[in-house]
């Protein structure tokens, strides 16, 4: 009873502490959590784990099903069997995480037999209809993923007929090829522009947005000049965390300079190692031994930081709320 109390006490005053915060700090203080969590999940130190990701999620969801599939490992390491299922329950009713994915998701490996994973085949459709009623706008969401669906089509297209001509030993006309990707990126980016002024910023057109990421930087592109105010407004709205552009800004610096600026990326150079920590704090990511530690990214000869020393970074990120 007093155990109860003392946790109910600690998100009480949690969630006064975090009155304050407007909707893209709320964001960003809850992905601090998250790193805190993923950190000492890495390190086995499983209830403290389990902690983090409760209290990153008081202040915001999570970003994606990665995060709630690591707060479910966390949840079953400690036998807390009521989170582990939320956790894995919202992953598809939120997050839309498939059957397989789910099952096969790399921490859960030494639990094939428990029970409740053992039930979800059986009730994975019904957990994914919910993710459909959830929707606040499921005709925006509906048109949108016709837009994604004839992007990967195409593009799925291209690359069958320009493998079947490869190994007939037909002359691939590349012009061809991609005039019609050229043509179907731009109707679609025109046709999610309408979507978007007639629905509002829907998240799952970040596949379309993707493949405009050439032109992310261009001035003159109206493709990126309506839609860079539109997701800064997201951002500030707390619907967007605010890294959302730093892959799109990484991936266009390597295409004109070879190198990036925030570290998202896996295999090109760092343009300022130095001054990365700082240019990733400004868009709401930790130091890049976090990637490190948690995805295996290399890290630059240059770059110095410890284990130790990024943990109390990112706990003093969150003292305020501890």
């Amino acid at each position: 009873m007093k155990k109860n109390l003392l946790i109910f006490l600690i998100f009480f005053l949690q969630i006064v502490n975090g009155q304050d915060l407007d909707a893209e700090s709320k964001f960003t203080v809850s992905q601090n959590y998250v790193c805190l969590a993923r950190l000492e999940l890495s390190n086995k130190n499983f209830l403290k784990a389990n902690e983090y990701f409760s209290k990153a999620f008081t202040f915001h969801d999570a970003l994606d099903s990665y995060q709630v599939l690591d707060a479910a490992a966390s949840a079953l390491q400690v036998n807390n069997q009521e989170f582990f299922k939320k956790y894995v329950t919202e992953s598809i009713t939120q997050y839309k995480a498939p059957l397989d994915f789910i099952l096969e998701y790399d921490k859960f490996a030494n639990y094939k037999n428990n029970a409740f994973l053992k039930s979800l085949p059986a009730d994975y459709e019904r957990l994914l209809n919910q993710y459909y009623i959830n929707k606040k706008d499921l005709t925006a969401f509906i048109e949108v993923s016709v837009l994604v669906e004839k992007d990967q089509i195409a593009r799925q297209l291209i690359d069958y007929f320009e493998n079947e001509l490869r190994s007939s030993q037909t002359k691939v006309n590349k012009e061809v090829f991609n005039k019609i990707l050229e043509n179907t990126d731009n109707d679609n980016a025109q046709k999610l522009i309408d979507l978007t002024k007639k629905y509002g910023f829907q998240d799952y057109s970040w596949l379309i947005l993707w493949h405009h990421r050439i032109s992310f930087n261009d001035e003159n592109d109206t493709f990126w000049q309506y839609f860079k105010p539109v997701i800064k407004e997201e951002i500030k709205k707390g619907n967007l965390h605010k890294s959302y552009l730093a892959s799109f800004a990484d991936v266009n610096e390597t295409i004109w300079k070879e190198k990036q600026i925030y570290g998202t990326l896996f295999q090109y150079p760092i343009a300022n190692v130095k001054d990365v920590d700082r240019l990733r704090n400004s868009v709401g990511l930790p130091p890049l031994l976090y990637d490190q530690i948690i995805f295996g990214k290399p890290l630059p000869d240059e770059y110095k930081l410890t284990e130790s020393e990024l943990k109390k970074i990112l706990l003093q990120k969150v003292a305020k709320y501890e």
